[in-house]
This record gives structure tokens, sequence and C-alpha cells, in this order.
């Protein structure tokens, strides 16, 4: 079996680990997932969470006040690296 590319990984992220999320956490998940496509397994490094943070929202303050606290945005991270991996 040959392994899954980097679009289709994604594609199956979104369709099963957006299915229940919306709203700015779904925005902030969706930008996650397509920097995993443009530039690879690097993106997903849980050091990379303060630099999405700052490009869609200004800082960690600005993402809080519309994506909950960070324990919050940290597990929605690392949950969607998940659906990526455990097909």
């Amino acid at each position: 079996m040959k392994p899954l590319q980097r679009t289709e990984r994604a594609d199956i992220a979104r369709d099963v680990g957006l299915a229940e999320i919306d709203g700015e956490m779904r925005s902030f998940l969706e930008a996650v997932l397509a920097a995993y496509e443009r530039h690879g397994v690097d993106e997903l490094a849980l050091s990379k969470i303060g630099d999405f943070l700052r490009v869609k929202y200004g800082g960690t303050n600005g993402a809080k006040r519309v994506l909950g606290e960070i324990p919050t945005i940290k597990k929605a991270f690392t949950d969607i690296q998940m659906h990526l991996y455990h097909q």
C-alpha cells in the first residue's frame, strides 16, 4: 500500500477532524493544515503555534480572545494532527 501524500492526509483531517469544529477554531486549524500541505511536517511542531497565532491573530492575546485559552488551542493543534497520521 502506497503512503498517502500530504494533500490526501490533510483532506482526510479536514473531513474527519474538522467535522465537528466550526467558526474561528476551524479557520485556525485550516491554516495549520494548509501550511502542512505547502511546507511539510515541520509546520506541525508545537513550537510553531506561536507563529500561527502571531500571523493570524497578532499574538497570543488576540488568539485567546477568539479561540479560548492556550491549553484549548494547543489541544486542538495536536488533535488535528492525529487525523493526519492515524488512517
